[in-house]
């Protein structure tokens, strides 16, 4: 096998696995409008962006809010900084995905939340005591810049956010009703 065969066949991994950035994405689909393949309530991703920094434990995730249906900047922190409410289910990540983020967020109405990530990572719902089942997984749609997006079935009421194994310090993230 080619060194170039073997740099496609890791990169098509890495893209199915959601650990490329969409920058990378985007430039590999070429688009003249990075946000022209938006529709329903992902439009919101090309709004303004509120800025918040990661909740570190239970005792401060009230005092990070994701407002739903907002556009956020979240600052995360290294791995060894974070005190899950809830362990994340998924527990082996490359060496350079080290960053985690907590956030509280509150679910107005029951029904099928979309989690976009401007970054491919591991997220993690907690409500009532649990870990929400997500139900669809993958990347943004084309000629946007979401690199990942999920989507979990949610009762209202209060709910946390918990994103784990990220390359970057920070990520944009914008909580939905699905479309």
């Amino acid at each position: 096998m080619t060194i170039g065969r073997m740099l496609a066949t890791v990169l098509a991994a890495s893209i199915s696995l959601g650990f490329v950035s969409s920058a990378a994405a985007r430039e590999a689909e070429n688009c003249a409008n990075p946000e022209s393949g938006l529709t329903g309530t992902l439009t919101a991703w090309a709004g303004e962006r509120a800025k918040a920094v990661t909740a570190h434990n239970a005792g401060d995730v009230n005092r990070t809010v994701i407002a739903v249906g907002k556009r956020t900047s979240l600052t995360m922190v290294a791995r060894g900084g974070m005190q899950f409410i809830m362990p994340p289910e998924q527990k082996d990540m490359p060496a350079q995905y080290v960053y985690s983020a907590m956030a509280s967020f509150k679910v107005p109405k029951a029904g099928i939340y979309s989690v976009v990530l401007s970054e491919g990572m591991w997220i993690d719902i907690v409500q009532n005591g649990a870990l929400a089942k997500s139900t669809t997984f993958g990347r943004g749609p084309a000629c946007t810049t979401i690199g990942k997006k999920v989507e979990f079935p949610l009762p209202a009421g209060d709910a946390v956010l918990q994103l784990f194994g990220a390359p970057y310090a920070t990520v944009d993230v914008l909580i939905v009703k699905a479309n």
